[in-house]
């Protein structure tokens, strides 16, 4: 209740924010499989994690990627 009080939101709540903030930085800048990156952040069911994705962003991991691209690190020559 204090952490709802002083936030805003509820702990589950704050938890997916932070999950979903990691994934779409995970989209960007890995190579990782949607599949991967929804284990790394803590969801072993893939359709539950594109559901919360889609729900939090509005589009689903693929897309995102797709529309936004990953940020490859090139070498300087």
């Amino acid at each position: 209740r204090v952490f709802k009080r002083e936030t805003g939101i509820s702990i589950k709540k704050y938890v997916i924010k932070k999950k979903m903030e990691l994934a779409k930085q995970l989209l960007q800048t890995t190579e990782a499989s949607v599949s991967e990156i929804a284990l790394e952040v803590g969801y072993d069911n893939f359709s539950y994690f594109i559901k919360l994705f889609q729900k939090h962003y509005g589009i689903t991991p693929k897309r995102f990627r797709k529309k936004n691209g990953k940020v490859e690190n090139l070498p300087f020559s």
